[in-house]
């Protein structure tokens, strides 16, 4: 018997017959297309392998939609296979319609394409062939599709062998096709699963889901910000841990109501950070059930209402409070600048009726002054959704009246705009309270400069006689050791010489306090030797130690650089203090300094035995006119300075304070500061001081009005074997000037006639003077009346009472020596 695929491209093969061994051939195309992963590699196999089952010149796959629409999925024309591109297929030519429908495979004899038909059957019926082939595929009884096979004409015999081996064909196709079907659903719901659930997660709500028992099962992004909980550190969590203790009862009748199945619609609640504190938040919260409408959890949505846009329904839910607020309220329509709505409160403010208010633009209620910047927040508004600022608006009336604007914009899930909201309010009594506050500022501030003033004055005044006191005391002293004093007036001598200093530094105390209150207080960086810095300090205090009969001692680490950068005044002040508080507060044992390291810091400690510091009192000795004990004041003296003034010396050093201690056990002080080494410097020692001799030609002019003050300096100077010439007064000190062409001048800053700075201005003045050094003299210790007279022309500024050892190396830059 002949082959029936006698006519095709594949005829040559020997075990092609319709009577053996085709099954063979249509079970191989089966296979070949029944382990295809997708649709599109499906269709193609489909296509290529039918000719092994219909020996065709053409052949293509039909599909039913659910729409009914018909649609052609893939063609085979002389062997090579091809997307289809015909989208739909007309049913209009009743041949089509019966091969579409036929309920087994079947033969139909095939025709002329009629004039107005469609690309697909201009296609099927070209070059008319004898006869086509239509092969239905169904799954459980469901008509998927069809195969359509153009073929040459095939006797009759051969088509009814061939029709079966169609039928088991077919079944495979709807078989495969609808399992390829179901499996590309689930990959679209899987692919929709996820969508869903990237949603959840990087949305902008906070969303969480809850199990029956109350515990937290999921919890995205957003939550995460928004209660500032982990994913790990909340799931598995009772979502009690987010109520507040306020709320705790309002939430646990809701969670029962979502037990029971019921949904609730959205409120404002608010809940509980992992910070602990309260956040306002919009709550929906709804029930979770599977397919058997069992409750298996619950879902909670919940809107930061404290940062995100208000929703529409927010806003008429305000309008009710819109009414009664105390604030005037404003509402524009989407992103027009027109009024149009506005509650009784800002009317009434404004001298208008609502409904006057009603359709106004924005650019009418706002003060000529200010409408230009009113477009460049409408601009911020949009972009950020929320703006804070003060303006000026014009009441109907035309006064103008200033307002504090918040400004809200509301918008949707795109982002446009739907309202904008502005409370309003009238500060005008704030405005009133701020010049009122600005002008007692100015006038605390003009008090401050006068206390300031005061306290320079009465430093001045006060030095002045401390001048004398202190100077004649230190130059009686030397002498009662050359001429053989009584060792009573000695003593004396000595009581008036501690006494001078410590009014002293009872002066110095109460003008750096007034420095650190006025925030005038400054540092400067210079190369101090450490070393010395503490032997002077340990000499200072080791007369008084001995006198108590206290073991005093330092002790100092070798690995620490000599030279260090830091303010030597400052260092000097603070170890001075709690030196001199240590050996006041301690009646029998030791007092020790101890200097060293610390985590790459300079460590000071001041340890005493003395009488200790209760803990409660730890930080109250740092303020101002504390003591440890009250009743210290009395017993030991003071004025309770010393450690505030040391605290802020410390804070200005950008170091650390702090103590331990334990009452009748005694006291530890540690100050902790930035170590920086600095570079060495040449050695100069009081020995060396001492041993300068300057030549009797020197001139030198004390400009000073005060008796006591020329006297106290004329013996100071007789002392190292220098004489003074004394003028009285600014004025007399130029014309001396003039006549004795001094080489050095001494100037007091505050004297009748003219003062020192007007003097010095103009001897700068005269070309034959400018190179004059002139030393500026006064009893006033601020730093900015030192600055100043630096920049007035002064080379130098000296504070009275005199010091040596600040003098003599001033002398030796200016003075002729003795060679």
């Amino acid at each position: 018997m002949p082959s029936v695929f006698s006519n095709t491209p594949q005829a040559n093969r020997n075990d092609i017959a319709v009577d053996g061994i085709s099954f063979g051939l249509v079970y191989d195309a089966i296979l070949d297309f029944s382990d295809q992963e997708d649709l599109s590699a499906f269709w193609k196999k489909v296509c290529k392998n039918s000719r092994w089952v219909v020996p065709a010149q053409r052949m293509c796959v039909v599909l039913y939609g659910e729409d009914r629409q018909i649609h052609v999925v893939g063609q085979l024309e002389a062997g090579e296979y091809q997307e289809s591109n015909f989208d739909e297929v007309s049913q209009a030519d009743d041949l089509l319609s019966s091969m579409f429908y036929t309920k087994i495979p079947q033969w139909f004899p095939t025709t002329v394409a009629p004039p107005q038909a469609d690309a697909f059957c201009k296609w099927l019926f070209q070059d008319s062939p004898p006869l086509l082939f239509s092969i239905p595929f169904k799954h459980r009884d469901r008509q998927l599709g069809v195969l359509l096979f153009v073929t040459k004409n095939i006797p009759q015999q051969d088509r009814n062998k061939i029709s079966p081996l169609a039928t088991i064909y077919s079944l495979h196709v709807g078989l495969v096709f609808s399992l390829l079907t179901v499996d590309e659903e689930r990959k679209k719901a899987e692919k929709k699963s996820a969508f869903l659930a990237s949603i959840v997660e990087f949305s902008d709500e906070a969303i969480m889901g809850v199990s029956p028992a109350g515990l937290i099962t999921s919890w995205n992004s957003s939550a995460e910000k928004l209660f500032q909980y982990s994913q790990e550190e909340i799931v598995g969590k009772h979502i009690s841990l987010l109520w507040p203790p306020s709320g705790k009862r309002e939430s646990e009748k809701v969670f029962q109501h979502i037990l029971q199945g019921e949904a609730t619609e959205a409120f404002e609640t608010k809940r509980l950070r992992k910070d602990g504190s309260l956040v306002d938040i919009l709550l929906s919260v709804s029930p979770i059930r599977d397919a058997q409408e069992r409750l298996i959890g619950t879902s909670a949505i919940c809107r930061d209402l404290t940062k995100q846009k208000v929703s529409e329904e927010q806003i008429k839910k305000w309008e009710r409070i819109f009414q009664y607020s105390g604030w005037g309220v404003l509402l524009s329509q989407g992103d027009t600048s027109y009024v149009g709505l506005s509650n009784p409160t800002y009317a009434k403010m404004m001298g208008y009726t609502m409904e006057e208010l009603q359709g106004k633009h924005l650019s009418e209620i706002y003060a000529p002054e200010v409408r230009a910047e009113l477009t460049q927040h409408m601009k911020q508004v949009h972009q950020k959704g929320h703006l804070i600022f003060e303006s000026k608006q014009v009441r109907k009336d035309g006064s103008v009246v200033p307002v504090l604007v918040d400004v809200s914009a509301i918008k949707d899930e795109m982002g446009k705009i739907l309202f904008r909201v502005a409370n309003i309010q009238d500060i005008s009594e704030r405005k009133e309270y701020e010049k009122q506050l600005k002008e007692a500022k100015a006038s605390a501030e003009a008090a401050n400069e006068a206390k300031s003033a005061f306290l320079a004055n009465m430093s001045h005044e006060i030095r002045t006689p401390l001048n004398a006191i202190l100077g004649f005391s230190q130059i009686l002293l030397k002498h009662s050791e050359i001429y053989q004093f009584p060792e009573t007036s000695s003593q004396y001598l000595e009581h008036i010489k501690i006494s001078g200093e410590h009014l002293t530094e009872l002066i110095n105390n109460i003008l750096d306090l007034s420095k650190i209150e006025a925030g005038k207080m400054s540092v400067s960086e210079e190369d101090v030797n450490l070393g010395q810095l503490v032997q002077g300090i340990y000499h200072i205090h080791q007369t008084e130690a001995e006198r108590k009969a206290l073991q005093f001692s330092y002790e100092y680490d070798p690995a620490l650089p000599k030279i260090i950068r830091s303010d030597h005044t400052k260092i000097n002040q603070i170890l001075m203090n709690l030196t001199a508080n240590a050996i006041k507060f301690t009646a029998k044992g030791s007092v020790k300094l101890k200097i060293g390291k610390a985590d790459n810091h300079l460590l000071f400690q001041v340890i005493d035995e003395g009488i200790g510091i209760e803990k409660d009192r730890h930080s109250a000795v740092f303020e101002a006119f504390e003591q440890g004990d009250k009743t210290a004041t009395r017993q030991f003296g003071g004025t309770g300075l010393g450690l505030a003034i040391t605290k802020e010396m410390v804070r200005l050093l950008k170091g650390e304070i702090w103590l331990e201690s334990e009452v009748d056990k005694g006291t530890s002080f540690f100050v902790k500061l930035p170590l920086i080494e600095g570079s060495p410097m040449p050695s100069a020692n009081q020995n060396e001081i001492a041993n300068y001799r300057f030549s009797s030609e020197n001139v030198i002019l004390l400009v000073e009005d005060n008796l006591i003050n020329q006297t106290v300096a004329k013996a100071t100077f007789r002392e190292i074997g220098l004489s003074l010439e004394i003028a009285n007064n600014g004025q007399e000190g130029l014309e001396k000037i003039v006549a004795l062409r001094p080489n050095l001048v001494l100037m007091d800053l505050h004297m009748p006639v003219m003062d020192g700075i007007a003097a010095t201005t103009l001897i700068r003045q005269n070309p034959a003077y400018r190179n004059l050094p002139i030393i500026a003299l006064s009893a006033d210790a601020f730093t900015e009346q030192q600055e100043k007279a630096i920049q007035q022309g002064f080379n130098h500024y000296l504070t009275k009472p005199l010091d040596l050892k600040h003098l003599l190396p001033l002398l030796s830059r200016y003075l002729k020596s003795d060679s």
